[in-house]
């Protein structure tokens, strides 16, 4: 009997079925028709056997019923095992395409978790039905050649949410590295570099046997390229940062500008190599080879600047304690000891020769601020009930701000080019290895009182 568009026509002959394992084939004999109608597997939508004796829907929706004698067991079985296939993968289908769509809606939202859930669940049915397929003797392409193509729809959906979880992720990442958070900017690159690897790890299962990549299949290869790109492009963002203040710290005219700038070239190429000391792991951008270089270049440029600020500092320091400014006196030395500690530890990192040279002018910087921060400051005006004695007598005990302070041939006997004394107490400013900063002008009246005062108010620079 044919069942077609609710119709049902009897078919009043004998006909001949045979099963074979990719088709059923069905003739008339004893009649003017000659041949067969060939009923590929995978035109079949169900198959039950029972009452009728066989039950056949095509997936055009046109039913065949057999009456009459029991089928063999074995064919039974065959021909039921192949209906109930037929029947999961046609449900498999449509379940896949509405998880697809799912699937995308949870990447718009930002609902990673609950897509690769939709996807998880949907896999697990492919994967179930998959082992029923390979495991008939029927080839998987006569049986179920749907399986390819859903495989295909549900696997684009997953590669394309590790794409926008990349895209989103990398999005944050490249905000911390642009705003010099580098720990957290690499942790997230970490992520966006993992889901640009897993996204192209899946595309292996989409793709086409032949070597031409159509549709979907381009247009998720240029996706996957670019997302690379992109992790490059931020990958690289810290070693851009640290070029571009190398070049403003040659460029600036100003040393305190300059340090400035270094400093940040030194630590955009400390954070490139790695977050930990010593240890060549990372995920940006720029290799060891390329990149240590820079970093000891940076290196150098603070020892010599930070030096030179020193200098300039205890310099600055001499002339305020020679004009009485005791508290701006203290503050530029305190200057001056802080750039020479950064020099001293630059050095002994980068530049273990200079160590020797530095670490004693900072010994005797250090010292001479200590004595200045505990001297007391200058005598107060006396309060209107003071008695004059009493003023007198406080003054005599009351330390001088001066008293303790390395003398002038102490600070001679260190291995410096020159040396800076103020009052009876002098401070011992040093300039770098490499520069001596330019003596002081003074004028005709003032020489003669050079002259004729103590050696003591005397500033010497070499």
């Amino acid at each position: 009997m044919r069942i077609a568009e609710g119709q049902r026509k009897p078919v009043n002959r004998t006909v001949l079925t045979a099963v074979t394992d990719r088709r059923i084939l069905v003739t008339t004999p004893n009649t003017d028709e000659h041949g067969a109608v060939r009923l590929p597997y995978e035109d079949i939508a169900s198959i039950s056997a029972g009452e009728p004796v066989l039950s056949v829907t095509t997936t055009e929706g046109v039913g065949l019923e057999w009456h009459g004698k029991p089928l063999p067991a074995g064919l039974a079985a065959h021909l039921h095992w192949i209906g109930g296939i037929r029947a999961r993968m046609r449900t498999l289908s449509n379940d896949v395409e509405l998880a697809a769509g799912t699937i995308r809606t949870h990447a718009d939202n930002l609902d990673w978790d609950d897509g690769l859930a939709v996807y998880r669940e949907s896999r697990d049915e492919l994967d179930d039905l998959a082992n029923d397929v390979f495991r008939t003797p029927v080839p998987e392409s006569a049986l179920a050649p749907e399986l390819t193509e859903t495989e295909r729809t549900l696997e684009t959906a997953h590669t394309r949410l590790f794409i926008e979880r990349g895209r989103d992720r990398l999005e944050l990442a490249r905000q911390l590295i642009e705003n010099g958070d580098y720990q957290q900017g690499r942790k997230v690159l970490r992520q966006v570099q993992a889901d640009h690897q897993r996204a192209r790890g899946l595309r292996a299962a989409i793709e086409r046997a032949d070597a031409f990549q159509f549709g979907t299949q381009r247009d998720l290869a240029e996706d996957i390229e670019s997302l690379g790109w992109e992790i490059e492009t931020v990958a690289a963002e810290p070693i851009r940062q640290a070029h571009e203040a190398k070049i403003a710290g040659q460029s600036a005219e100003d040393p305190r500008e300059a340090v400035e700038h270094w400093e940040q070239a030194f630590e955009g190429y400390g954070r490139v190599l790695t977050l930990e000391w010593g240890s060549d792991k990372r995920n940006l951008a720029g290799g060891p080879e390329t990149v240590r270089p820079e970093l000891e270049h940076a290196a150098t440029r603070l020892t010599d600047l930070h030096s030179s600020l020193a200098d300039d500092c205890w310099n600055a320091g001499a002339e305020h304690q020679a004009d009485g400014e005791q508290k701006a006196a203290l503050q530029c030395c305190l200057d001056a000891q802080r750039h020479l500690e950064r020099a001293h530890e630059l050095a002994e990192e980068f530049a273990p020769d200079r160590v020797e040279t530095i670490a004693p002018r900072l010994e005797t910087m250090a010292d001479a601020v200590l004595r200045m921060r505990h001297a007391e400051p200058a005598a107060e005006d006396p309060p209107a009930d003071a008695t004059p004695d009493s003023t007198e007598a406080a003054a005599d005990e009351a330390p001088t701000p001066d008293e303790g302070l390395p003398s002038a041939e102490e600070l001679a006997e260190l291995d410096t080019h020159h040396e800076i004394t103020l009052d009876s107490e002098p401070l011992g400013v040093q300039s770098s290895e490499d520069a001596t900063p330019p003596e002081r002008e003074v004028s005709e009246a003032e020489e003669s009182d050079e002259n004729a005062d103590s050696a003591d108010n005397e500033v010497r620079r070499h």
